[in-house]
């Protein structure tokens, strides 16, 4: 009986720990395809715009533009993320580029980072599928 006990104190302990996991290895989005649909295609201006309105919805504020990219950065409380965006009218990509206070150290960075480029990516994706399929007018 007191080994079963032994046995499931250490699980619940290796369970929590890994739970409490707050660094994982940094999430950039590679190549992510803009969607397209029959006879129709979004433009690299299009897409730019899809790209800004969905940064302005999650709260990260343009930093530089050039041709094809955008570096963007977001700073919640005492955290600070910049990453650049880059794109064209058949693809985006989200690259990290550097952090304050997200536990970074080359390979792996703090949980919510993850988390808020995820957000960002599903509101991009959001945003280039609504100006491929604009609300039909007038009916």
């Amino acid at each position: 009986m007191k080994r079963h006990v032994c046995i499931a104190v250490l699980l619940a302990a290796v369970a929590l720990a890994a739970g409490c996991q707050r660094r994982f290895p940094v999430y950039n989005v590679i190549d992510a395809p803009v969607p397209t649909s029959p006879g129709h295609s979004l433009t690299s201006s299009e897409v730019h715009d899809a790209i800004v309105a969905a940064l302005a919805a999650k709260r990260w504020r343009i930093v530089t533009e050039r041709e094809g990219e955008i570096d963007a950065r977001t700073n919640p409380r005492t955290h600070v993320a910049d990453i650049t965006i880059k794109y064209s009218a058949t693809s985006y990509g989200i690259e990290y580029k550097d952090s304050v206070n997200l536990l970074y150290d080359e390979t792996n960075i703090h949980r919510n980072y993850n988390k808020w480029i995820q957000l960002l990516r599903e509101q991009i994706d959001a945003k280039l599928s609504n100006a491929l399929w604009p609300p039909a007018s007038g009916t």
